[in-house]
């Protein structure tokens, strides 16, 4: 998802302050801000799968890759199936 999408509005909650503040130095061309914002939500061990994974997606778009002692971790899974009625 754009980071336009993910940090929509300005809150005290995090990780979704540090997402915004990130979003916002990205706007005014201060990358390496928005790096260590990122880095800050991705190193955390208390938040969600899907912050990690969201803050380096967005690491990765400014070019920043993970350390190889990290690259390989798995976070989640997704599995779809099929059903016969579709969605109920």
């Amino acid at each position: 998802m754009p980071i336009e999408q993910w940090a929509k509005t300005e809150t005290s909650d995090e990780p979704w302050s540090s997402f915004f503040m990130a979003r916002q130095a990205m706007e005014a061309g201060s990358n390496e801000k928005a790096i260590s914002l990122l880095q800050s939500i991705a190193a955390s061990k208390h938040y969600e799968p899907r912050h990690i994974l969201q803050a380096w997606c967005f690491l990765r778009k400014l070019g920043v890759k993970p350390d190889i002692s990290i690259e390989r971790e798995i976070y989640g899974v997704i599995v779809e199936v099929g059903m016969d009625d579709g969605l109920i």
